[in-house]
């Protein structure tokens, strides 16, 4: 009872300081892929929604999407309904984090372990890099996937602790619900192999408790994994239900780049300016930065493996929080990495910010004095709780922004409007991206009235650094124009990616280069187009002068 009573009593302080951080950004978030499953739960029936049709890889995330699909039947749109949703979420997986260090850490005989435990949970809880996962809509998933792995550890040292046969088969059972959801399952037979090692090698447990254990959780598990995987293979004839088969096209170079940036990312490497952060992706790009990178990371590897049983209690414990680590490295390294902007891609970061932050928190354990473990833990939670607000005020911009734009896009009915530079983020941010299904278009008649009824599409969208961020329009030619970036270090983008030429009925576009300039030729006579573009909080017309 006094657990459960202290553990109820650290979720209440989390949810209720993430409320406080997360206030200005209560109601950000509709955007993006939010809008595509947003439109697929209002127009599909549920057994075509849930096996995600029309989707270009098979996936298997009928978990996910009954949930949001409940969820969205529960709360429709209403913004606060999921936001406190995802707030909880988040303050729940701090919680079960804080619980399973706390034991892990009593388990091993250290000193303070209530304080490492809470002082590891509170980082996650407010780390700035959660503010995607929080915000988003279209990151539920990841807190779910947090959620599922962290209580299947939690049931292993139950079971552990001598608990009946009946944890093992929930274990199992969320392990099953776990196949159709995000790809964190895939580490958890992985880490619980890892966590009964721990317990056997460094723990000494008892061996008739460890057995139990193995074959009633993580061998199952294990074979439902192998399973899976033979599904894929033979039924869907891919080997991943996210990725598909593309990862197997990509360059090595491509995933060994990952680690070494995550690692930085997670060190507050995002927050520096960018021209530092882009020496350092440079570095981590190289030949000398890898060969550096990997042979540190063989050799710390290699010194523990071998030295493992002399190593004291702090120490193993650490390396089981850098399985963890390594493990979620290697599993989203075929993954895109955002570079340039603050906020988009962070969600990458929310299953490797647990065991980091352990670790952190574990080098501060040798420390005797209380007071100055205490300071040292503020040092390091202040920050983060401003960067954090600091991020939410940013997504605060965003909507308003956004709000802003979509109430003032006009129809226009018997002319093709092309939307010349449409704001994809502000800083990272997202706001209204650009692509081949219209994405300004999709939002507004998914929340705003009248809806638009006119062709309309989107040409590129702009990066904003700043929310007074300008272009420069010339005319280059009959029926032709090159639209600039004005900011420096700002960019197009066209989808997910770098903005690229393509061309379709309406128009044809030419990237000269997607950090500078692309160039628009019409098809048609001017009289039939449109041309907007966005400046400050309002749409603005272009007049292409029509030339006989």
């Amino acid at each position: 009872m006094p657990l459960r009573l202290r553990a109820g009593y650290v979720f209440a302080a989390f949810w209720l300081a993430l409320l406080l951080l997360y206030l200005p950004a209560a109601h950000a978030g509709w955007v993006s892929d939010t809008l595509g499953w947003l439109e697929a739960v209002r127009s599909q029936h549920f057994w075509d929604f849930i096996s995600r049709k029309g989707f270009s890889v098979p996936s298997y995330y009928q978990l996910t999407q009954t949930v949001t699909w409940c969820l969205y039947k529960l709360f429709g749109v209403h913004a606060w309904a999921w936001h406190l949703t995802q707030l909880s979420l988040h303050a729940l997986n701090a919680t079960l984090l804080f619980v399973l260090l706390r034991g892990l850490f009593q388990d091993a005989g250290l000193a303070s372990a209530s304080w490492m435990a809470g002082l590891s949970a509170a980082l996650f809880c407010l780390s700035p890099s959660v503010s995607e996962v929080i915000v988003w809509e279209a990151s539920f998933h990841f807190l779910q996937g947090m959620l599922l792995l962290l209580v299947q550890m939690l049931l292993l040292r139950k079971m552990l602790h001598g608990a009946g046969s009946s944890w093992a088969l929930l274990a199992c059972f969320l392990f099953v619900l776990s196949l159709f959801s995000l790809e964190y399952f895939y580490l958890v037979p992985l880490l619980l192999a890892a966590v009964c090692l721990f317990y056997r090698k460094a723990l000494k447990w008892e061996k008739s408790s460890l057995r139990r254990s193995f074959l009633g959780i993580v061998l199952p598990q294990g074979i439902l994994l192998l399973l899976y995987f033979s599904f894929l293979r033979l039924v869907a004839h891919t080997s991943t239900g996210r990725l598909g088969n593309d990862w197997q096209n990509m360059r090595l170079a491509s995933f060994l780049v990952k680690p070494p940036e995550y690692l930085f990312h997670l060190f507050g490497g995002r927050f520096l300016p960018l021209a530092w952060r882009m020496k350092v992706y440079e570095a981590c790009a190289s030949y000398p930065g890898a060969a550096l990178f990997y042979g540190a990371i063989a050799a710390f590897v290699f010194f523990l493996v071998f030295r493992f049983k002399n190593l004291g209690r702090r120490q193993q414990i650490m390396c089981l929080m850098l399985v963890w680590l390594l493990a979620g490295m290697a599993l989203e390294s075929p993954l895109w990495f955002p570079q340039r902007l603050l906020i988009v891609g962070d969600r990458y970061l929310y299953l490797l910010l647990p065991p980091f932050l352990a670790l952190l928190v574990l080098l501060l354990q040798p420390l005797k004095s209380l007071r100055l473990q205490w300071a040292l833990g503020g040092a390091l939670l202040i920050p983060e709780a401003l960067l954090c607000f600091s991020l939410n005020t940013l997504w605060q911009q965003s909507e308003q922004m956004t709000q802003s734009l979509q109430q003032k896009l006009s129809d226009a009915p018997g002319k093709m409007t092309i939307l010349l530079n449409n704001p994809a983020s502000l800083r990272g941010a997202l706001m209204i991206g650009a692509g081949s299904d219209g994405e300004a278009r999709l939002m507004h008649n998914l929340f705003f009235k009248p809806k638009i009824q006119g062709q309309m599409y989107d040409a590129a969208a702009q990066n904003l650094l700043r929310p007074d961020d300008r272009i420069r329009i010339e005319v280059t030619g009959k029926n032709c124009i090159r639209v600039s970036l004005m900011s420096e270090g700002a960019f197009w983008q066209y989808g997910t990616d770098l903005a690229h030429s393509y061309s379709n009925e309406a128009y044809s576009l030419i990237v000269e280069d997607p950090y500078c300039c692309y160039v628009l030729c019409l098809k048609q006579p001017v009289s039939q187009y449109r041309l907007l573009y966005q400046q400050g909080l309002s749409w603005r017309e272009f007049k292409l002068p029509e030339r006989e």
